[in-house]
This record gives structure tokens, sequence and C-alpha cells, in this order.
């Protein structure tokens, strides 16, 4: 990512707070199955759209699947 972005590939963040260590974590709203709760770091790619776990309201698949080298999973996710 460039140098003024600071994460990217997230969907709908619903919140954000700071932990006692200073990291930043935030909870993402997704489709079907694909909420989730992220440690954010600089630079890294979290995935949206192309890695979910969620699925489309239709029942469609999102994207490529779960996982993609390059891309982080959640902390966890419902």
């Amino acid at each position: 990512a460039l140098p003024e972005i600071w994460s990217y590939g997230h969907r709908n963040p619903q919140g954000a707070a700071l932990d006692l260590a200073g990291n930043l974590w935030v909870n993402e709203h997704g489709a079907r199955g694909g909420d989730e709760v992220n440690r954010i770091r600089p630079g890294v790619n979290y995935g949206w759209p192309v890695i979910t776990y969620g699925r489309h309201y239709s029942g469609a698949k999102i994207g490529e699947g779960t996982e993609k080298s390059g891309m982080a999973q959640p902390e966890h996710y419902w």
C-alpha cells in the first residue's frame, strides 16, 4: 500500500478500539457469516471483496474463497 493508506480490504467497519498496548482493533459487518474482528496493521490487505467467510444474502459465493496469499485472516469471524 502507499504510505498514506494505513490498511485496505475492509467491508463496512462498525467500530474501532485501541487496546492497552496501542493496537487498533476493528469489527466489520459482513454478509451472512462474514462479520469479523481484525487487528489493524499498516499496509495490510484484509481481503474484501476478494476473500471473506460470508456469503451474499442471496446465498451466492462472494469473491474467491476464504484465503489468498498476501491477504490477512481475521482474528475472529462469525
